[in-house]
């Protein structure tokens, strides 16, 4: 591009390439969940766990969070070893973005305290946050671990602000 004498000094050659040139990159936001699948080892499948809106409330020193109605729509048989994946849009969490929790059925709602492990006697978490450990599974996901052999009963796998849960139960 030719111009005139007068508009070809570095000064004008620089404010126009930068016209031109590409926006700098934006950071990014931290990782987001895109989803969580039930993993079956042998097949490869992937199905994804059904999305629930959760509530929460605190009063005094006891917070507790609640999802509306008895059962998630996922359910799976007692005894089996499952895998759990999370997928993320991009970037990988460190171990505390998930978290786990056994929910107790009460008045057509899920619910359970929060930052709280209500065991029985033989060990198995009656209610309340449960163990987890995260493992890297793929470029941008996570194995998410939990303890097995889970007892029948409501469970949720929450992002760590905990304002909505991928959920399943286990059946006898």
């Amino acid at each position: 591009m030719l111009l005139p004498r007068r508009f070809a000094t570095a000064g004008f050659l620089t404010a126009l390439l930068a016209l031109s040139a590409p926006p700098p990159p934006q950071e990014k936001d931290p990782p987001q969940y895109n989803r969580v699948f039930l993993y079956e080892r042998e097949t490869g499948r992937m199905e994804p766990l059904p999305l629930e809106t959760v509530h929460q409330k605190a009063q005094g020193n006891e917070a507790t969070a609640w999802m509306d109605g008895e059962h998630s729509r996922l359910r799976l048989k007692a005894g089996a070893g499952r895998m759990f994946v999370i997928a993320y849009s991009f970037g990988l969490p460190p171990d505390w973005a998930a978290r786990a929790y056994r929910f107790r059925v009460e008045g057509g709602r899920r619910r359970v305290r929060l930052h709280v492990r209500s065991v029985s006697p033989n060990g198995q978490v009656l209610e309340g946050q449960l163990p987890v450990k995260l493992e890297k599974h793929g470029r941008l996901s996570m194995r998410l671990i939990l303890p097995e052999p889970l007892p029948p009963g409501e469970y949720a796998i929450s992002t760590p602000a905990g304002t909505r849960a991928f959920t399943f139960g286990i059946d006898p």
